[in-house]
């Protein structure tokens, strides 16, 4: 096998490549270069490795254990998506992401100008977001919002075209539809770069075939990539499916739920003890001998009385009264109390501790915060910081997928043709109202340090931030007098003795003197 090596030229010194034959090659020099030295001419510029997803006919099969593996681990989410705990965080991002404002911005120069034909096209997308005809904005957040419990998401993008109005002929969307994660029945991925996802098949299995007798389904439907948005979740090895975040809750949501079980039929039973049933010995040898006997079918039914007592309507017990030969009762029936100290463990607490680990899962656990008796406001603070992290973090995997999918494709159909500089992309607003004692606090320390002026722009974002009225400039640099207090707060100057508010002598009448 030949191979490529640097050698001196006999003519003219100069560095030029060789071949080399045989066993005698080169030994590789590992002194260091200048990147002008490196070979760039020879680097390749495709992909040589693989993603390593494991798949099977087109199936995941990344998850070891089955109740996490697909399609059974559909089964094993909806199941999750029912419990209390978990269907209160689901809502709760639901809340929280439907609270944003989104919108399609367009991108501004340097000069702090907009180009006309971007503007246009950004203006067309926010049209576009205000306008399908089969379901509202909001709807399409929801159902995106699956990917919380499933790992991934499909919204089939179909298109229709404006009839009338100002854009009249150009192509919008009609709806961004979501595609139930229990249809997929398999990822198609391209044969020459098996990396490459090509699209999803949906399955008939769980179809209405009513309902769709009349259509060209014919069992089973491929979907172009090409003609989905696919959101996921945490998409480990270029996963199409994506990480379902109950994946890490699984093993917390198992055994709360057989915990609540045992307490459940703890409650049921809690007679006071134990049910004992006393029976003769020579009983129970005839009851072995002869199954269908007497004394089988007497035993059985103490079993199945004693097996259903509980504090409910089964309060109550039924005893053959028999005696022997010395007026001892043959059948015998009592509630055997625990001796000792009793339970060694509180089922409530289990529970609770085996909620929080959900919550710690979701970086929710704040929204435990007043069910326990533990907690503080620092800690509040910490937590809801972490939990606003997430949200975002859900808002920006939403955010993201439409900058790159949708946008671009709908300014194509559309004779829009941008470079990335001035593609328009949406944006959010914030999805809670800002803490206006935190912002209080933050601009006094600033201005009053002299880190930060008072000007017109920080006078607005600060009325804006309060929603309050936009006030009147005559000047575009400073804030009139009149809007201003003429109060200057001596915060930090470290006067007077220590303490906050007045409660300081020669001190500044601040809240709090930070």
């Amino acid at each position: 096998m030949a191979i490529t090596a640097m050698g001196k030229s006999p003519k003219t010194g100069k560095d030029i490549p060789i071949r080399i034959k045989g066993k005698h090659r080169p030994t590789l020099s590992l002194e260091k270069k200048s990147s002008n030295e490196v070979g760039v001419s020879r680097l390749t510029l495709g992909a040589k490795g693989i993603d390593g997803l494991r798949t099977v006919h087109g199936r995941v099969v990344e998850h070891l254990h089955p109740d996490l593996r697909w399609p059974l681990s559909i089964i094993t989410y909806k199941a999750m998506s029912l419990d209390p705990t978990i269907a209160a965080v689901n809502n709760f991002y639901d809340m929280m992401i439907s609270r944003a404002d989104f919108k399609f911005v367009a991108p501004i120069q340097e000069d702090g100008t907009v180009k006309a034909e971007v503007q246009a096209a950004t203006d067309f997308l926010n049209y576009c977001m205000g306008n399908m005809e089969d379901q509202t904005w909001q709807q399409f957040i929801a159902g995106v919002g699956t990917y919380r419990v499933f790992g991934f998401s499909i919204a089939e993008k179909v298109w229709t075209t404006v009839k009338r109005g100002k854009y009249k002929g150009r192509l919008k969307w009609k709806a961004l539809a979501q595609r139930s994660q229990e249809t997929v029945k398999e990822w198609r991925w391209d044969k020459n770069n098996p990396d490459l996802l090509t699209g999803v098949i949906q399955r008939s299995e769980v179809m209405d075939a009513t309902r769709y007798k009349q259509t060209d389904f014919k069992g089973e439907r491929e979907i172009d990539r090409s003609k989905f948005i696919l959101f996921r979740f945490d998409p480990k090895k270029n996963n199409p499916q994506g990480t379902s975040p109950l994946d890490g809750a699984w093993k917390a949501w198992k055994y709360l739920n057989l915990v609540q079980e045992y307490q459940a039929v703890g409650i049921a039973k809690d007679l006071g003890g134990i049910p004992v049933l006393g029976i003769p010995v020579d009983k129970l040898i005839e009851a072995a001998a002869d199954p269908s006997g007497v004394a089988a079918q007497t035993q059985s039914s103490l079993k199945e009385m004693a097996a259903s007592l509980h504090a409910g309507d089964r309060t109550f017990a039924i005893k053959p009264i028999l005696y022997d030969d010395q007026g001892k009762e043959l059948y015998t029936f009592e509630l055997q109390g625990i001796t000792g100290s009793g339970k060694q463990y509180d089922t409530t607490e289990v529970i609770r501790q085996y909620q929080n680990e959900i919550l710690t899962v979701y970086s929710a656990s704040m929204l435990k915060l007043g069910q326990d008796a533990s907690g503080s406001f620092a800690l509040s603070d910490n937590m809801n910081n972490m939990l606003g992290f997430a949200v975002q973090h859900n808002l920006d995997i939403l955010r993201d997928q439409i900058n790159i999918d949708l946008i671009p494709q709908t300014l194509a159909v559309n004779g829009w043709l941008f470079e990335q500089e001035d593609m328009p992309t949406l944006e959010y607003g914030d999805v809670a109202p800002r803490d206006l004692d935190e912002l209080g606090k933050y601009v006094q320390r600033v201005v009053t340090s002299g880190a930060m002026t008072i000007g017109k722009n920080l006078d607005q974002s600060l009325r804006e931030a309060a929603d309050l009225p936009q006030a009147t400039y005559d000047d575009d640099d400073e804030v009139p007098n009149e809007f201003m207090t003429g109060k200057q707060s001596n915060a930090g100057e470290g006067e007077g003795t220590s303490g906050t508010g007045g409660s300081q002598t020669n001190g500044d009448n601040n809240t709090e003197n930070k």
